[in-house]
């Protein structure tokens, strides 16, 4: 992305034209034009990477470009184009701040505030929050800046306020899940053409099932207040920037989740299971930063969205895509909380060993594959293994050193490992066998080789 970008004299930053950008403009950029629509998009990926491993090159072109653009705008005067070698504002929204894009341009600057915690990117939607007003495009990003702390320091005549702009701030704000269940049901006389709500989708129930949008703008609301209840954020088209607190393993779908907090050092959570017999199974937490947290689990009978007793409670260290295992009683509400004891240190500065099964080759009894670094830090050693059941290597191979992408270009090796005589269940193949190398996420590290059906001959006795 970066190449597809200029620094002008004056150390602006932007893309070269709105209007067409792709691979060929990397060796043979075009001249400057305007920057500007939905550009925004562009970012996406480059986002999405920072956000895994803040690395510091894509964090320092993000910034740049953004700050540019917060130069460029004023209230009343929120800049979506601009001639790029002039800095000459060409387009602008009066009262739509960060609309820019189809307001893409929200997307990009919220995430930049989750992942730097400078107030500076939401400034724009915080000048109209203090006035207890929300406008497009921030009435949609409201619930997500609330989670992220932005609006902590306003009054609580202010939020309330703002609660009639987007349901989920009653939720995170007051715990108050009125709104969000009442935009989902709806009305029973329809006022528009769409399906938002369970009475839109009762009046019409062949949409999404029978039938289906002929259409480029399909925006499904009541999917979204699904996604806010169960996971405490939603991504949609134009709305990309990852919002959720947990997602839900192993608990089928016979249950209701209401996520009441969703922030970087806490989460509170209300579940209900219809199933007539315990499930159990796994949560696993997104946005939590590194740190000891108090867990506690208890069930609610009177409905005031607190545990009526505590039933289970522990210390438990978690970072971001860490999971803890949860057992939910039967047509029970259990309350679930994190809170934080202490903090420890960013993940992010750590390497990152990944192997997929998609790179691996077989031939005969000899495994091949690729092994990537996808973190931030440099692994001096990198062992690959075929462990058993039990964990004991029964295969494996030093690879020597692999650096960390900070430069954005792939870091990986090839490897060869010969088989054992036979797979069988609990066979894994497994990067960093013993554990030494601290990394962002350790879920990319084994492989389960019995159930890839591969087509690997046994020897012979």
């Amino acid at each position: 992305m970066e190449a597809l970008t200029i620094v002008t004299a004056d150390g602006r930053r932007h893309f070269r034209d709105k209007e067409r950008m792709g691979f060929e403009d990397v060796a043979k950029p075009g001249a400057p034009k305007v920057d500007g629509g939905t550009s925004p998009l562009m970012w996406h990926t480059a986002l999405q990477l920072a956000d895994y491993n803040r690395n510091p090159r894509a964090l320092k072109v993000l910034q740049e470009w953004a700050d540019t653009w917060l130069k460029l705008m004023s209230p009343g005067r929120w800049a979506t184009d601009v001639e790029v070698l002039s800095g000459k504002v060409t387009g602008s929204q009066p009262a739509r701040p960060l609309y820019g894009g189809y307001s893409t341009q929200g997307v990009t600057f919220t995430w930049l505030y989750a992942l730097t915690g400078q107030d500076r990117y939401v400034e724009p939607f915080l000048h109209y929050y203090r006035q207890k007003k929300a406008p497009l495009s921030g009435n949609t990003f409201l619930g997500d800046v609330c989670c992220l702390g932005a609006l902590d320091a306003l009054d609580q005549a202010t939020l309330k306020g703002l609660v009639p702009y987007n349901p989920a701030l009653t939720l995170y704000a007051q715990h108050d899940a009125q709104p969000l269940i009442q935009a989902t049901i709806g009305n029973p006389r329809g006022s528009q053409q769409g399906i938002d709500t369970l009475y839109d989708a009762r009046r019409w129930p062949d949409m999404y099932t029978n039938a289906h949008q002929f259409t480029d703008r399909v925006f499904p609301s009541l999917l979204e207040h699904a996604a806010v209840s169960y996971l405490g954020g939603f991504c949609r088209r134009n709305k990309y920037n990852p919002a959720q607190a947990v997602s839900w393993e192993g608990f089928g779908t016979d249950y209701a989740a209401l996520v009441l907090r969703n922030r970087q050092d806490s989460v509170k959570l209300l579940i209900y299971s219809f199933a007539p017999t315990p499930v159990t199974g796994k949560i696993r937490f997104w946005a939590l930063s590194h740190g000891l947290y108090r867990l506690t689990v208890g069930p609610d009978a009177d409905g005031d969205f607190k545990a009526d007793r505590i039933e289970s409670e522990k210390s438990v260290e978690l970072a971001r895509a860490d999971s803890v295992p949860l057992t939910m009683q039967p047509r029970t509400v259990t309350v679930v909380t994190l809170e934080p004891q202490r903090k420890l240190d960013p993940i992010f500065s750590r390497a990152d060993l990944a192997i997929t099964p998609r790179e691996l080759e077989f031939g005969g009894r000899v495994l091949s594959g690729t092994v990537h670094n996808l973190g931030s830090a440099a692994v001096d050693d990198v062992i690959i293994a075929v462990v058993d059941a039990n964990g004991r290597a029964v295969s494996s191979k030093s690879l020597g050193s692999l650096a960390a992408p900070l430069d954005l270009f792939p870091k990986r090796v090839r490897f060869t490992l010969e088989l054992p005589d036979q797979l069988i269940p609990g066979y894994k193949l497994v990067l960093d066998p013993q554990n030494k190398v601290p990394e962002i996420y350790e879920g990319n590290n084994n492989i389960d080789l019995a159930n890839l059906g591969a087509p690997i001959p046994t020897r012979e006795k």
